[in-house]
């Protein structure tokens, strides 16, 4: 499947001019040298943080008045995009960059696929643990550091599920695009640079990451039918005392169909891990 024009996404809450214009630059470089003849386009989503959000040459900004969550985020994002023309996009991390043929790499292995596939870099320093087949190139989910969303695909789902404000929101587009028929492939040779050995190093910011993560993991475990996940997630979640504002999970959404798609016997790692 032949594609011509690609959208880079990325939204921001907080993030450093230099992130920004670091995250910038390397997609810059990797969209020129990716063999294709464009126009290509790098979008920035402002997700409400409290200062002005840099505006380097030729990037588009959308804004919201509050912080909605990393899946609202890219959902606007590649709604823009593809209305632009836009035939794959693909979502990376402020805090990372592209290795300058990353994208060439992605784009390719979404044409030998067929645009019939959910895309993921390969992240380095520090690599993901889960697992990824080294022959087929499958793997058990998609990780939301950098990613590449056929324009089908977006169509077929809407993106990313807005009921999960962040963490696991990959892992649930992840499932619902192995559900639709897709592939879910690693791409080894796209590196994108991402460093996460240093987040959330003092307890309090681990203390809220892993908060959020049960939260998310709770609606999860109900969206996915998978009640002892569900029921683990928010014992945790009482242990901690954080269950205050939780929603209601009668009144969201559930797939009495799960089937093969789900995969929570590895819990948050949903995958073997090296």
């Amino acid at each position: 499947m032949g594609i011509a024009q690609l959208a880079v996404g990325i939204v921001l809450y907080r993030n450093t001019p230099d992130q920004v214009a670091k995250i910038t630059g390397s997609a810059r470089v990797a969209l020129d040298r990716c063999g294709l003849p464009g126009p290509h386009a790098i979008l920035l989503y402002d997700n409400g943080g409290d200062a002005p959000v840099p505006r380097p040459p030729g990037v588009k900004v959308l804004a919201s008045v509050k912080n909605r969550g990393f899946g609202a985020g890219h959902n606007a994002l590649m709604a823009a995009a593809f209305a632009d023309g836009a035939e794959a996009y693909i979502g990376a991390n402020p805090d990372g960059a592209f290795h300058p043929d990353a994208i060439a790499h992605l784009a390719a292995q979404h044409r030998a696929c067929g645009g019939r596939a959910l895309i993921e870099a390969h992240e380095f320093p520090d690599e993901h643990l889960k697992v990824y087949d080294p022959e087929t190139l499958a793997t058990s989910w998609i990780s939301g550091a950098c990613f590449l969303v056929p324009e089908r695909l977006f169509v077929e789902t809407g993106g990313f599920d807005e009921h999960i404000f962040l963490y696991c929101e990959d892992v649930d587009f992840s499932w619902t695009a192995l559900r639709q028929g897709y592939r879910l492939m690693h791409c080894p040779t796209a590196y994108f640079y991402h460093e996460t050995s240093e987040r959330n190093a003092d307890d309090a910011g681990e203390a809220w990451r892993l908060d959020f993560m049960l939260r998310s993991g709770r609606y999860l475990g109900h969206k996915w039918s998978c009640d002892s996940f569900r029921d683990w997630c928010e014992t945790e979640l009482r242990s901690r005392g954080s269950t205050d504002a939780l929603p209601d999970l009668a009144a969201l959404p559930r797939l009495t169909d799960a089937d093969h798609s789900a995969e929570f016997a590895h819990r948050f790692a949903f995958s073997d891990t090296r």
